[in-house]
C-alpha cells in the first residue's frame, strides 16, 4: 500500500512539474491560440461547434478609391483532407487571398473559408469543455455538417456564387454537397461556379496502397489514439523539438511556423481519435463512387487534379474518375504530391494554380 501510495504522489508530483514547465515556457514556444479569422460558430439545430477560418479578401484599393462593402458575392470554400484542421491550409489560403487581391476588379468581394472537419480541431474541443462533450462523428455525420454548412450559408445571401474546393477526402465532400444542391433547388448550376478537387480520394480508399497500409492502424483508432494522448503528457518543448524534426527544414519561416501549430494542435487524444476514426470510416465505406448522374450538369464546372505518383489516388482512381465525370476538365500536375502544403512553396504554387482556375472561370 505504501508503495502504492508513493507511485501515485510520484505521478502527481511529475504531472505538476510538467504542468508548471507548459506554463514558464509556453511564453517562448509556439502559441497555440486561435487568430483573428479563426472563429468558432454553431449552426441551429445543432449542438456540434465548428471551426472556420475565413479571410475576406475585398478587391484592392485603387488610389484613394476605398473599397466595396456588403456580402462577399463569392464564397470560395476549402473542405480539407484528413486530419481535417484549417490550420494546415492557412499558408494556402493566405496566398490565395493576396493572388485574388492582386487580380480582381471591385466588382468581386470573395470570402475565403476553410471548415474543419467535426473532431479534428483542438479549439472545438477547448471551447466545449464542460459543455456536451464532442463525440468522433461518422462519415455520414461529416457528410451532413458540410451540408448544413452550405445550406446555411446559402439562406443568410441567396445571391451569392459558391466556388467548392476539395482536397483529398474533401473532394468526396464537394460531389455529396453538389448531390445535395443538385437534389434540393431548381437551378443549382447557377449557384455553383466551380468545383475544384485536388488530389480527390473519393473511391475505394481501402484498396489504395496507402489505403492498404494504414487499415491496420485504423481498426485500432482507440488505441492510436489512446498512444497519442500519452504523448500529448510530455512538456510542451519536448512535443515542439519532435515536431520541428518532423517538417520539411526548407520552409520559410511563416510557413514553418504554422505547420507547426497544425501538427501540434493534433497531439490531443480527442482530436486523435476523430482523425483516426473518420480515417477508419474512409477506408471502409468509401468505396466506388454512386450518384454520377445528378451530378451531370456541373461538369463543365468541375475540375480534377492528380499529383503523380499518389498513393491515395492511383492511376485505377484516376482512370475511374474519367470515365465517371468525361466532360469535366482532368489535370495529373507531377509538381505536387498529396500532401501538397507540408512541400515547400506547396501552398503557394497550389495558390497561383487555383488562383488562374478561379479568375478564368469568373472572368470567361
Amino acid at each position: 500500500m505504501s508503495l502504492l501510495l508513493a507511485l501515485v504522489v510520484g505521478l502527481a508530483l511529475l504531472a505538476a512539474a510538467v504542468w508548471l514547465w507548459d506554463l514558464v515556457w509556453m511564453p517562448f514556444g509556439i502559441g497555440l491560440q486561435p487568430s483573428a479569422n479563426d472563429s468558432i460558430a454553431v449552426l441551429p439545430g445543432d449542438d456540434q461547434p465548428i471551426h472556420c477560418y475565413s479571410l475576406h479578401p475585398h478587391p484592392s484599393q485603387r488610389g484613394n478609391r476605398p473599397q466595396p462593402g456588403g456580402l462577399p458575392t463569392h464564397l470560395i470554400l476549402l473542405i480539407p483532407g484528413n486530419p481535417g484542421s484549417p490550420q494546415f491550409y492557412k499558408p494556402f489560403l493566405d496566398s490565395l487571398q493576396s493572388l485574388l487581391l492582386q487580380q480582381s476588379d471591385h466588382s468581386r468581394r470573395y470570402e475565403l473559408c476553410c471548415i474543419a472537419h467535426g473532431g479534428h480541431s483542438l479549439w472545438t474541443h477547448r471551447i466545449h469543455r464542460g459543455a456536451r462533450p464532442i463525440h468522433p462523428m461518422t462519415l455520414e455525420d461529416q457528410v451532413q455538417q458540410k451540408l448544413e454548412f452550405v445550406r446555411h450559408r446559402i439562406q443568410g445571401n441567396p445571391g451569392m456564387k459558391i466556388i467548392l474546393i476539395g482536397h483529398s477526402i474533401g473532394a468526396y465532400f464537394c460531389l455529396k454537397v453538389l448531390g445535395d444542391l443538385a437534389a434540393r433547388m431548381e437551378r443549382p448550376d447557377d449557384i455553383v461556379e466551380r468545383v475544384i478537387m485536388l488530389q480527390p480520394a473519393v473511391e475505394n480508399i481501402g484498396q489504395t496502397p496507402a489505403g492498404v497500409r494504414l487499415r491496420p492502424i485504423l481498426k485500432r483508432y482507440g488505441l492510436a489514439a489512446k498512444i497519442t494522448g500519452a504523448v500529448a503528457l510530455l512538456p510542451a518543448w519536448i512535443k515542439e523539438r519532435l515536431v520541428r524534426s518532423y517538417l520539411d527544414q526548407a520552409h520559410d519561416p511563416a510557413t514553418a511556423l504554422e505547420l507547426q501549430k497544425a501538427v501540434l494542435s493534433l497531439i490531443d487524444y480527442k482530436v486523435a481519435l476523430s482523425c483516426f476514426k473518420m480515417g477508419f470510416h474512409e477506408v471502409t465505406e468509401v468505396h466506388r463512387f454512386k450518384g454520377a448522374k445528378p451530378l451531370r450538369r456541373f461538369e463543365g464546372k468541375m475540375l480534377f487534379m492528380y499529383a503523380a505518383n499518389d498513393h491515395w489516388v492511383p492511376d485505377e482512381a484516376v482512370e475511374s474518375l474519367q470515365n465517371l465525370f468525361p466532360k469535366a476538365s482532368h489535370l495529373i500536375d507531377p509538381l505536387f504530391r498529396h500532401a501538397f502544403m507540408m512541400d515547400p512553396d506547396g501552398s503557394a504554387r497550389m495558390a497561383m494554380a487555383v488562383a488562374r482556375l478561379i479568375q478564368g472561370t469568373i472572368h470567361n
